[in-house]
């Protein structure tokens, strides 16, 4: 008769040695699996932590490396599980008849089960053995020390510490070998496991898929303190880029984290005895941090470089730009501070030939602006130009021009820049030079901007004491051009300066403003500077003939009323030539009536003679212009009143008369 399994199975449990001794004598298997989960005798005399009957069946040949199926753990796997003295013990006594390194269908040792079972009984046990092996590694690359390590958010650190101790691997990948298991267990922000793995001499130069070490991924991962600890641990580190082209120190600021980057900056220090050596590096487009940090406009990251060494030469360049002369463009203050502070030199031309406060201004960065001239800025420095207006060198001799920073911004119509240079001290009276004297049109900064209707900067050369009574080649003041240019605003704003000695000034041409805006008939010009200076009127030209003679001599009978009407001038006021004829001998021989008629209207008297007695009438008669001798007649002309030759209305009409019948 066969003995059923699942007898002597049964039998161990009730602790039965004579029975369990009489099924074997009976022909009964000890290393039957039973049905139900596939185990040994002995496996369930395990999980029972039957120690006798797994003693019994031992010594009856049960097979301890027989596995189960289909999972194919042996009964160590078993033991594991269990935090069991009399199981440790057991497998240490019986280790020569147990699989210490057998793989289960899920590619776990019984090291492994123990450490994901926090067993650390049968984990010290199973290493006692001396036969377990550590670093069995699963197809992901796991082992007992990453399980441990990572399987949970709170190792087990008496199995981790103990598996380190007895010399488990700590330089190897897991993730299918993409990832250095210290590069993930710098991920989690495991402060305790990095100096584990860095007091087992764990290599923080091996990189992961991506190029990675451990302080690249403790900079990503912003674990200040873990950076720390391997910058102290290893004073030798080097400092690579990873695949995107980034050290440690480039991921630190771009997460604007300067407490980890510091950490990286000593860490530099440490492996090259200068900060500058990394601090100072390029990526593969030849970019430094310090670049970086100001094509971001980052100016807490460029004092932070500036502060620790980062330097800029001469040959490092932003698009062409040097980095200071780019941190003004960008208006990034205390960048540009910092470089003063460390003696970058304030005056050498910047792109565009000028001095760095240039590029400022262009680009409206007022404040950088007056950092830049409260530490000595040149704002005088001239500048070579060729005829096409190129920058030249200050040795080429084929210059065509040569101007200041103030002549281009307005050249360049940029009124506040021109405004901030002239309210900090620009010489507002400066002319450019040319090369070709008839080239020059000596026009001051006062003359440029009238002339292009610049008001704002013509307003602060006023304020600053330009002189606005200076002349171009053609004896024009600033007030000139503006009145030609009919810039009412801008000669407003001359005419409100304090010194107005521009108004009687003439030109090459002999005119004034006052008789040229009356000569472009622009009378609400004429009205300012009549309001400004009344007198303005009254002024002779080279035959001492007022601006009232002028217009009556022009016909000009719009300028003769506003004259009379707003300049007040005098209607009976004589030329200043000897002849002291008036307004009305004038235009008694004009040919426009109605000038005529208003001076009679504002003349008391129309018999005032000039020097040689003649009358307005008798002028009249001689010019034969009887209209306005029948006007002055009727207006109480006395045509009896005789010249020097004795000549009289009446006669020379009857002289005329008589020759006209012949």
């Amino acid at each position: 008769m066969q003995i059923r399994s699942t007898e002597l199975s049964k039998v161990p449990d009730q602790k039965s040695p004579l029975i369990a001794q009489q099924l074997i004598e009976k022909g009964a298997d000890v290393n039957v699996k039973d049905t139900e989960r596939g185990e040994t005798v002995l496996m369930r005399m395990c999980r029972n932590d039957n120690i006798s009957a797994m003693d019994f069946l031992m010594k009856h040949g049960a097979d301890g490396r027989i596995c189960q199926s289909p999972g194919d753990y042996n009964v160590v796997h078993v033991a594991a599980r269990i935090p069991s003295l009399q199981l440790a013990k057991w497998i240490e006594e019986n280790k020569e008849n147990l699989d210490m390194n057998k793989i289960d269908a899920e590619e776990r040792t019984p090291l492994m089960c123990s450490v994901i079972a926090n067993n650390h009984i049968i984990c010290e046990s199973l290493i006692r053995t001396g036969i377990a092996h550590l670093d069995v590694a699963t197809s992901e690359g796991h082992t007992s020390l990453s399980t441990c390590l990572l399987m949970s958010e709170f190792p087990n650190r008496r199995i981790s510490e103990l598996l380190i101790l007895n010399g488990a691997n700590v330089n190897f990948r897991i993730y299918s070998s993409q990832v250095p298991l210290i590069n993930e267990i710098v991920a989690r922000r495991d402060t305790v496991g990095v100096e584990s793995l860095l007091a087992a001499g764990v290599d923080c130069h091996v990189a992961d898929s991506q190029g990675k070490t451990a302080c690249h991924v403790a900079a990503d991962s912003e674990a200040l303190e873990i950076l720390s600890r391997i910058v102290e641990a290893r004073r030798g580190l080097r400092w690579p880029r990873d695949a995107e082209d980034k050290t440690a120190l480039d991921i630190a600021l771009e997460k604007r984290n300067l407490k980890l980057a510091r950490i990286c900056i000593k860490g530099h220090q440490f492996f090259f005895n200068s900060r500058r050596c990394r601090v100072n590096s390029h990526d593969k487009n030849g970019r430094s941090l310090l670049s970086k940090a100001i094509l971001a406009n980052d100016d807490e990251i460029g004092v932070f470089l500036i502060e620790n060494d980062a330097k800029a030469k001469n040959e490092d360049r932003i698009d062409g730009k040097t980095y200071l002369e780019a941190a003004c463009e960008r208006g990034l203050l205390s960048t540009v501070r910092s470089f003063i502070s460390n003696g970058c030199k304030l005056n050498e031309r910047c792109s565009t030939g000028y001095s760095l406060v240039h590029a400022a201004l262009k680009n409206q960065k007022f404040e950088v602006a007056a950092l830049l001239v409260s530490f000595g800025c040149d704002l005088e420095s001239k500048v070579k130009l060729s005829e096409s207006g190129d920058v030249l060198e200050d040795s080429d001799e084929t210059w065509s021009t040569c101007q200041t920073l103030l002549h281009r911004l307005i050249d360049d119509g940029d009124e506040p820049g021109a405004v901030f240079l002239i309210e900090n001290g620009a010489d507002v009276n400066c002319r450019k030079i040319y090369s070709n004297p008839a080239d020059d049109d000596q026009f001051t900064p006062a003359h440029m901007a009238i002339s292009w209707g610049q008001n704002a900067i013509l307003q602060a050369l006023r304020d600053k004491g330009a002189e606005l009574s200076a002349v171009d080649q053609d004896g024009r003041t600033p007030a000139h051009i503006g009145v030609r240019e009919q810039n009412t605003e801008g000669v407003k704003i001359l005419l409100d300066a304090e010194n107005v000695e521009f108004i009687p000034i003439r030109d090459k041409f002999g005119q004034t403003i006052l008789s040229q805006s009356m000569t472009m008939k622009d009378h609400e010009l004429a009205s300012l500077i009549v309001g400004r200076q009344p007198h303005a009127a009254v002024q002779t030209n080279g035959n001492g003939e007022n601006l009232l003679h002028q217009a009556i001599r022009s016909n000009d009978f719009e300028s003769v009323l506003f004259l009379l009407a707003v300049a007040k001038a005098d209607p009976c006021r004589s030329i200043n030539d000897g002849s002291q004829k008036t307004p009305l001998h004038l235009a008694a021989i004009s040919k426009n009536e109605m000038i005529l008629r208003n001076l009679i209207l504002v003349n008391e008297n129309v018999n005032l003679p000039a020097s040689d007695g003649s009358t307005p009438l008798l002028e009249a008669l001689k010019c034969r212009n009887h209209q306005h001798a029948a006007i002055l007649l009727e207006n109480g002309a006395e045509p009896n009143l005789k010249d020097e030759h004795g000549e009289n209305g009446e006669r020379f009409e009857g002289q005329r008369g008589a020759g006209d019948g012949n």
